[in-house]
């Protein structure tokens, strides 16, 4: 029986690694009051009374313009916590899955990210990240780093269900067309997760998101469309393609920050989706529960 301490366990991925934890797993998933990221200090002394024997941690804070202005906090977070979690976990010899972010990247790329390319993130938000990366390798051999956009699901806020609440509210959206990703519905991302804890490739680096590159203006319309076939909303509605420069924001985001997945795809067996699917599964999952109620 593994005992795995998830932080983040309220947040959508943290749900979705509750939702599909293997048979052989026993979950411990303190809320944030409970285990406080931001007081990297307590949290030694809180993982000895938990004693788990497998860590991920997939919490972070994620508010990237906040991050301009809140930059210690985001830091006390997304690193000093995870040297912490990296340190108990070199100390007891168990493995570190630490979930990190594309926005590691600048973005000047044209063709997909792999893990060893070079990092220079152009916010704060993605440094904090980085630093905390740097963090859990160091202080722990058997971390694996695992890299994630553009993270989806039923649960929590993200953008695929701002659009869909934003649909049923007007009848056109403005969404930016220079920002180009790979999309990842955290179900997939969390089989990921479990799947590198089973099988344990060499430690390091790795990517995840579902195959294939879009831009948020296209993911839109990809969202809305699905959802008015499947009778969430009542009709599709125009996105209009617009420049980031369209919505001034605190922080810069990479223009381009695909990911490639093949390593760890090749590493652990893991199984990547075309983004479509995997929203189209989404927007099942969402029906279904409408439909129930």
């Amino acid at each position: 029986m593994h005992t795995t301490f998830i932080t983040g366990g309220a947040g959508q991925l943290g749900s979705c690694l509750q939702e599909l934890m293997p048979a052989d797993t026993r979950i411990i998933a303190p809320n944030s009051a409970a285990f406080d990221l931001s007081q990297p200090h307590t949290l030694e002394k809180l993982l000895g009374t938990y004693r788990p024997n497998q860590i991920i941690n997939c919490g972070a804070y994620t508010n990237v313009d906040r991050a301009e202005t809140q930059t210690d906090l985001a830091r006390r977070i997304n690193a000093d916590a995870v040297r912490v979690l990296a340190v108990y976990a070199a100390k007891h010899s168990i493995p570190l899955v630490h979930v990190s972010t594309d926005f590691v990247f600048d973005g000047r790329k044209r063709t997909p990210y792999a893990p060893n390319d070079e990092t220079n993130p152009l916010n704060a938000y993605g440094a904090t990240k980085l630093a905390g990366e740097l963090a859990a390798i160091e202080a722990n051999p058997k971390t694996w780093v695992v890299r994630a956009s553009g993270i989806y699901s039923h649960h929590g806020n993200n953008f695929v269900l701002k659009i869909i609440e934003l649909a049923q509210q007007r009848e056109s959206l403005s969404v930016v067309t220079d920002q180009v990703g790979s999309p990842c519905y955290a179900p997939n991302l969390a089989k990921a997760l479990w799947e590198i804890l089973s099988v344990q490739p060499p430690a390091g680096i790795y990517h995840f998101a579902d195959l294939g590159e879009v831009s948020r203006c296209e993911f839109a319309q990809a969202i809305v469309d699905e959802a008015a076939a499947a009778g969430i909303i009542k009709k599709t509605i125009p996105i209009e393609g617009v420049l980031s420069s369209h919505f001034p924001s605190p922080a810069t985001r990479p223009e381009y920050s695909v990911l490639d997945s093949s390593l760890l795809k090749e590493s652990a067996g893991v199984s990547v989706r075309e983004w479509r699917p995997a929203l189209q599964d989404m927007i099942r999952h969402m029906a279904a529960r409408t439909h129930s109620n």
